[in-house]
């Protein structure tokens, strides 16, 4: 089926726009729940920073390697602005609470490892996806760059072709 291109082009804006709003309601979501657990504006905004720097340095990242969001890829930034909400909130959290007991320090190291090997694992999570011989996950990628691995059981067999009676 061929689309008109005026078609192709709305539809394409359309997507554009739900993905901005998609963003934004992720953001606001995230942001929102970060609020209701700190409670303090400051905090809150700090708790922020990472998700926010996040998602500028994957979109940056991306600019720059001359990579496009497109209906399939488009799922890794709330991805990255959960994660990265996470490891905010966890540090200011802690924060906190060492504030509440009068323990001397503004952070206990076991929250700095915690959320340093979390990260960690989050990354090696993603990147085991770049050696993956999936053909959905290769499917996330650009086309031109990703060519999707063989087959299981080695080269994809042609049609043969039907004798003609």
């Amino acid at each position: 089926v061929i689309m008109p291109l005026t078609e192709g082009r709305s539809t394409t804006r359309l997507i554009e726009r739900t993905f901005r709003l998609g963003l934004a309601y992720a953001f606001a979501l995230v942001a929102g729940i970060a609020a209701l657990m700190i409670r303090r504006v400051r905090e809150t905004v700090l708790a922020m920073v990472p998700l926010i720097l996040g998602t500028l340095w994957t979109v940056g990242i991306m600019q720059l390697a001359g990579l496009k969001f497109n209906l399939v890829n488009v799922w890794a930034l709330p991805l990255i602005i959960g994660s990265a909400a996470e490891y905010g909130v966890n540090i200011v959290l802690r924060s906190l609470e060492s504030e509440a007991h009068g323990d001397g320090r503004w952070l206990a190291r076991s929250t700095v490892m915690g959320v340093v090997f979390n990260g960690l694992t989050t990354l090696a999570g993603f990147g085991s996806l770049l050696v993956a011989h999936h053909r959905g996950v290769w499917s996330l990628g650009p086309k031109e760059k990703n060519p999707p691995p063989p087959e299981p059981g080695g080269e994809q067999k042609q049609p043969e072709p039907q004798a003609h009676a």
